[in-house]
């Protein structure tokens, strides 16, 4: 699973994969996650000396200058209280903005994938996740992060409404105004991250008792992904959860 991290490599020839381009995909993903990574570059590392030392096939390990992150624990906020939820959205000053917080709360897509929402993608109620906005050239494209990626988000009758109604660009991108770096700033100054919301409809949808292949659907990842990785404690019902385990000791 850690290889999976690195699978837009997948089909390039080990003796093509230069270190100056993992080096640009790690600190990009250290950018947007929070997460160090440094477990993902050892496993990384050790499959390439197997392919110098065993396989024969390449002969110098383009991870030689990867480096651990140490710094500091991910001390971001994964779930968003509804406190907080409200305390961004008033905080945001621009409509489209707002609205973007609000889809990405209710459907706890990725980033590029809510930058790349179209108004014909949005649906009866749902939203049909099968575009993104490539970080890197700028473009909308139908390639996303795996197979599961591709999927329809229910939301609200009101974020349905408002989404058909937001302004759109000639090929109708609804966040066209919006960039990475944009939705990225406002939320990191609330010690938050657009991937954080990942968390938060995750966990919000497995403690109301979804099915959790239906949860991995919304989501657009596999099952043990949501359990291992994506679902946090809510801090909303905690104290009713207490009380509920009070009343069965």
């Amino acid at each position: 699973s850690r290889m999976k991290l690195f699978e837009d490599f997948w089909d390039e020839d080990v003796k093509n994969i230069k270190s100056t381009d993992l080096l640009k995909f790690i600190e990009a993903k250290r950018k947007e996650t929070g997460y160090a990574y440094n477990f993902n570059i050892a496993t990384l590392k050790a499959t390439f000396n197997f392919a110098i030392n065993k396989m024969k096939v390449c002969e110098n390990n383009p991870c030689d200058i990867l480096y651990n992150d140490n710094s500091v624990k991910d001390k971001r906020i994964k779930f968003i209280t509804e406190s907080l939820y409200q305390k961004l959205l008033e905080d945001a000053k621009k409509k489209k903005l707002k609205l973007f917080l609000r889809m990405l709360y209710e459907t706890g897509m990725r980033l590029s994938e809510g930058l790349g929402v179209c108004t014909q993608t949005v649906i009866n109620c749902s939203i049909k996740i099968d575009r993104q906005l490539d970080s890197k050239t700028k473009k909308i494209t139908d390639v996303l992060k795996t197979k599961n990626s591709y999927r329809t988000a229910p939301i609200s009758p009101e974020l349905y409404r408002d989404l058909k109604n937001a302004t759109c660009d000639i090929d109708g991108r609804i966040f066209y105004d919006l960039s990475h770096s944009k939705v990225r700033y406002f939320l990191r100054k609330y010690n938050t991250s657009p991937h954080c919301f990942r968390h938060t409809r995750a966990t919000l949808l497995v403690g109301a008792g979804i099915d959790l292949t239906i949860v991995a659907h919304v989501i657009g990842d596999k099952i043990e992904t949501i359990l291992n990785k994506y679902v946090e404690k809510n801090e909303d019902r905690l104290e009713e959860n207490y009380n509920k385990i009070r009343q069965i000791l």
